[in-house]
């Protein structure tokens, strides 16, 4: 199912405890599409997707419905405005921790991805998140994108041609999440 593993790790405060959240890591399947039969690979991310939202479920029935639960990593496709990400949002109840933060970035401040194909016009995007549950909207702090820096100490501007891309060190942009963990240590 998983082209890359869904890694989860439990954080507990005491051996044995209760967790205090869980952490999920996914990279799920890019768009490229070898073969042909599954246009921007749409229908093995979206698979991806479900199995990681009932994987979620499962640790929840485990840990409690209440345990705090994080998935953070590339999503490979628009969080925000692709369907096959839905079941992250309504059935694994999480939201975009950008939507979280007191101050929610939009726009360009949201955009972690460019895209450049020869010929074509440069796709941005939000390909990479960390979702989390709705119990952590009080605990998020801060959520921002970083931009690579410039020899200066500068932030670089979002590129729009792939020579500018490839000067950074990823053509992904990482998500910062600042969090409050008075509020995750103390519900135990």
């Amino acid at each position: 199912m998983f082209s890359r593993d869904l890694t989860s790790l439990v954080v507990r405060a005491e051996p044995g405890g209760k967790p205090l959240f869980v952490l999920f890591g996914t990279h799920f399947k890019s768009k490229r599409d070898r073969d042909g039969r599954d246009p921007e690979s749409r229908i093995m991310r979206g698979a991806q997707v479900r199995r990681s939202a009932e994987i979620i479920g499962r640790y929840r029935k485990e840990f409690g419905r209440d345990v705090p639960v994080m998935i953070a990593g590339d999503f490979n496709g628009v969080v925000p405005d692709e369907p096959e990400f839905r079941p992250l949002f309504e059935a694994a109840g999480l939201i975009d921790a950008f939507d979280a933060a007191p101050n929610p970035p939009s726009g360009k401040d949201r955009v972690t991805h460019t895209f450049h194909p020869r010929g074509g016009a440069t796709h941005q995007g939000q390909m990479d998140a960390i979702l989390v549950s709705k119990s952590l909207r009080g605990a998020v702090k801060a959520a921002e994108v970083y931009r690579y820096k410039d020899d200066q100490g500068r932030a670089k501007p979002i590129p729009r041609t792939y020579e500018e891309r490839s000067q950074n060190p990823s053509d992904h942009f990482p998500v910062i999440l600042t969090l409050d963990f008075a509020p995750i240590r103390d519900r135990r």
